[in-house]
């Protein structure tokens, strides 16, 4: 109102003591979120060194295209699975709030892709899935518990590792054997926790976690055998998966990463 254009500085933030600290990766995304909410802003613009959400990592998958638009769900599970374009907080609150994002390149004058509400209706007209993306650093754990169907000596590991605020994926409980992914940063502390409790276990980073991930899968039969077909004919073999309403995820050999998001990619012919 008074002729004055703000600049504030993103990525940083106000410990509970009080005292002013950074953020963490994805900051600067948090706070012109938080700022563009404070504000009622009509739309929210991000520039970064890409043109906009793509279909899957462009260093992966040659045919990766930019998305035009999308919505709140989605780019946060494509974030959250591996997709670094926007950090899910941000896009979480720009969802509660209703305040449409727009991703843009810094060096490009194309549109980008808009973030906002989107009617599931049209999502699964027009496309079941909306992109593949994966996460290597990641770690699995196999524990074998002391005897055959004692579950009780295994599963105490889920206790520890939410005391220690250690979030785990790919759960899969046998009588021979309970498994289950970390994220790799945490390697060294569990590692520890795991000798210290005199777990029975083996630790391996040969995995990659690939994610489908689409709105329009929700009640849609037939995504999971395509994702299987797909890579089966591929040779690419699926240790373990998961799914969600909107994300169905893949274990396999770290190998194979490049070939399986490129298989899926063609499979649900999203270059076009």
């Amino acid at each position: 109102l008074q002729g004055k254009i703000p600049v504030i500085a993103g990525f940083q933030g106000m410990s509970q003591d009080g005292e002013i600290t950074t953020l963490g990766r994805g900051g600067s995304d948090t706070t012109a979120a938080v700022i563009a909410a404070a504000l009622k802003a009509d739309c929210l613009e991000i520039f970064t060194d890409v043109e906009g959400v793509m279909t899957a990592d462009p260093n992966l998958v040659d045919e990766a295209r930019v998305l035009d638009n999308v919505c709140y769900n989605e780019v946060c599970e494509l974030a959250y699975q591996g997709a670094r374009v926007i950090h899910p907080r941000a896009a979480e609150i720009a969802m509660i709030e209703n305040i449409p994002i727009k991703i843009r390149s810094f060096s490009s004058d194309k549109p980008g892709t808009e973030i906002r509400n989107l009617e599931l209706k049209t999502i699964k007209s027009d496309r079941p899935v909306t992109g593949v993306t994966s996460r290597s650093d990641i770690i699995f754990i196999k524990i074998k518990p002391d005897k055959p169907a004692e579950y009780a000596t295994g599963l105490k590991i889920f206790k520890i590792m939410a005391s220690n605020e250690i979030s785990v994926d790919f759960i899969n409980i046998t009588p021979n054997s309970i498994s289950f992914v970390v994220e790799d940063r945490n390697r060294d502390k569990i590692r520890e926790l795991l000798n210290k409790n005199n777990f029975n276990f083996h630790l391996s980073d040969e995995f990659t976690k690939v994610s489908v991930v689409g709105g329009g899968m929700t009640g849609r039969p037939g995504i999971m055998a395509h994702i299987v077909e797909a890579l089966t004919e591929n040779n690419i073999s699926i240790y373990q998966s998961t799914d969600s309403h909107t994300t169905i995820s893949c274990l396999l050999k770290k190998n194979e990463e490049k070939m399986a998001l490129n298989t899926l990619h063609q499979a649900f012919v999203l270059n076009e």
